[in-house]
């Protein structure tokens, strides 16, 4: 099937970005085969109570109470990213910026584990006691730190990392999808505009 269709800029980038598929058709289809995947399957008697509007309300109180949730924790791991990159040189914020931050904590952790029992050819880029300081366990091989950052947390690190990489490299991000409040931290922080 042939169709055409107009989608904002912005909205498509968000979309190919978070689906990782490079063409027009994988995009549409990878997006289709979610919205469905949500939509169907389960057992015949798994139907959600309809026409009840204390069940709706009630519903959509805990919608809006997780998102604000949600929404703090994100840029809380927001702040903490931009905090860790200020800590960091350049070799560093690439390194983190190209893996992801849990990738790269596991990285570190193995490193120090190499190099524990002996294996020099592996060096960590990064101080592992500067990693666990921010992702706690994430970080931490050896156990002994029960602290971890939430994945929402680490969503927020993340995407501070990839805005960071992007405005230094001059490769898309403007600063237009992000808020007024995160555009001024990231000044004051002396993050480039």
């Amino acid at each position: 099937m042939k169709i055409s269709a107009s989608v904002p800029d912005d909205l498509w980038e968000s979309a190919r970005d978070f689906l990782d598929a490079d063409s027009t058709s994988g995009v549409v289809q990878e997006a289709l085969r979610r919205v469905l995947a949500d939509r169907t399957g389960g057992p015949s008697y798994a139907e959600v109570p309809a026409g009840d509007p204390a069940l709706d309300d009630s519903l959509e109180d805990l919608r809006d109470r997780l998102i604000d949730e949600a929404r703090e924790l994100f840029q809380r791991g927001y702040r903490k990213g931009v905090e860790l990159i200020h800590k960091l040189d350049w070799q560093q914020l690439q390194w983190v910026a190209e893996q992801g931050v849990v990738r790269a904590a596991e990285a570190v952790g193995q490193a120090v584990r190499d190099l524990e029992r002996g294996d020099l050819d592996r060096v960590s880029v990064i101080r592992p006691a500067l990693l666990i300081e921010y992702l706690g366990r994430y970080a931490d091989m050896t156990g002994s730190t029960e602290w971890a950052p939430s994945t929402v947390e680490i969503e927020g690190m993340d995407r501070a990392f990839q805005d960071v990489w992007k405005r230094v490299r001059g490769t898309g991000a403007t600063g237009a999808h992000l808020s007024k409040q995160q555009r001024n931290a990231l000044q004051r922080r002396g993050g480039a505009s």
